[in-house]
């Protein structure tokens, strides 16, 4: 008898402790209630759908998310005087869909989410920040267009949508936002023209729109873009003959055109970019001779011209651009010239494109300006170019 009520003691004591410790736990993971915050209640509910609808348990970092009524010391979220300022939660394992509802968050001034797992569209709600001036929704599974509302966010500094698989034209209205520094919309499946719009962006530093399935012209009003650093557009299907205008963009570090249908020749103009640093126009239909003002190019790590139809005698000049990288000391060297018609009879000008580029001489054509397979070099000039 004694056994039994000790048993049933026992019992009912072990009960009452797992009663307890489940309080405990569900105390402390409490439910947010977005009544308590201090935050308008639109704008925590936005996080909460956040939270929810990129499977949130499962987050690389999810501190305090929908545990507690204080979402300002929440993992990644930053606020100031009553309203959520800053979102990054990139590198997150994030993995599901950005909720409409994060238009609700109306003082956003930074959305970082890159390299996460979202899919979906980008919510056109998105374009209701009209406070947001850095938006990072790279390295996703994004689909679906770019919402054209995006062109109202004047005070948008930095837009980064690139490495997802969104498609569709480039909205014309981007070129209304007259703060923007960065655009980067590479690696995409955008198509269609670059919209002439883009050359009124006159604080554009970079200009990304490579490997996508852009096509038409290179528009000439870019040479209004005085400030601009770097421009990509590789990877394309651009054509048309290859702007002058691109000489008179003094700033420029990096240029990398490679893998179009551009045609044309190359501008002496080219010798006026002073600061460059990268000239990829390999495996386009450039012809005529290189313009020997290509020398003045001192400060040039990187010329690659392979794979045109550029024919003729190479300019000694070329022996000025002495920090080009050495063959032998980086993966392709920094000089690419094969598969045009070019020669040269100067033994000194010879050693120097072997030490910065190797063989070349035995990848020439020996008629004026004839087609070659740039296909052949296309595995070559996209490695180098994913090295920077």
């Amino acid at each position: 008898m004694n056994v039994m009520k000790k048993s049933q003691l026992l019992t009912i004591l072990l009960f009452f402790l797992l009663t307890f410790i489940s309080s405990l736990m569900t105390t402390a993971k409490a439910a947010t209630n977005c009544e308590n915050t201090g935050l308008p209640v639109d704008e925590c509910s936005a996080l909460i759908d956040l939270f929810n609808g990129t499977d949130g348990p499962n987050w690389t970092k999810n501190t305090g998310w929908n545990q507690n009524d204080d979402p300002c010391s929440w993992y990644g979220i930053t606020c100031a005087s009553g309203h959520v300022l800053w979102i990054d939660l990139s590198y997150n394992s994030l993995n599901g869909f950005i909720p409409s509802s994060i238009g609700n968050i109306s003082m956003l001034n930074e959305l970082h989410l890159t390299d996460n797992s979202l899919s979906g569209s980008i919510p056109v709600e998105i374009c209701n920040l009209l406070n947001l001036n850095f938006l990072d929704l790279s390295y996703n599974k994004l689909s679906g267009k770019i919402p054209t509302g995006i062109g109202n966010l004047s005070n948008m500094i930095w837009l980064s949508l690139n490495s997802n698989t969104i498609s569709g034209s480039i909205p014309t209205g981007l070129g209304n936002l007259a703060n923007l520094m960065n655009l980067s919309l590479n690696s995409n499946e955008l198509s269609g023209e670059i919209p002439k719009e883009i050359s009124s962006l006159s604080k554009l530093l970079y200009l990304e729109l490579d490997n996508n399935k852009l096509s038409g012209l290179i528009p000439s009003d870019i040479s209004k873009l005085s400030n601009l650093i770097q421009l990509q557009l590789h990877l394309n299907s651009l054509s048309g003959k290859l702007p002058p205008e691109l000489g008179q963009l003094s700033n420029l570090q990096a240029i990398s055109l490679y893998g179009n249908k551009l045609s044309g020749s190359i501008n002496k103009s080219f010798g006026n970019l002073k600061k460059l640093k990268e000239l990829f126009l390999s495996g386009n239909q450039i012809e005529g001779p290189i313009p020997p003002e290509l020398g003045n190019l001192l400060n040039l790590e990187y010329l690659y011209l392979g794979d045109n139809k550029l024919c003729g005698e190479i300019p000694t000049s070329l022996m000025n651009l002495t920090k080009l990288k050495d063959f032998s000391n980086s993966i392709y060297g920094g000089l690419q010239i094969s598969g045009n018609f070019l020669f040269t009879n100067n033994t000194d000008l010879n050693t120097f494109l072997l030490d910065k580029g190797g063989e070349w001489e035995s990848t020439q054509g020996t008629s004026n300006c004839g087609n070659f397979s740039w296909q052949l070099f296309l595995p070559i000039i996209k490695k180098r170019e994913q090295t920077f």
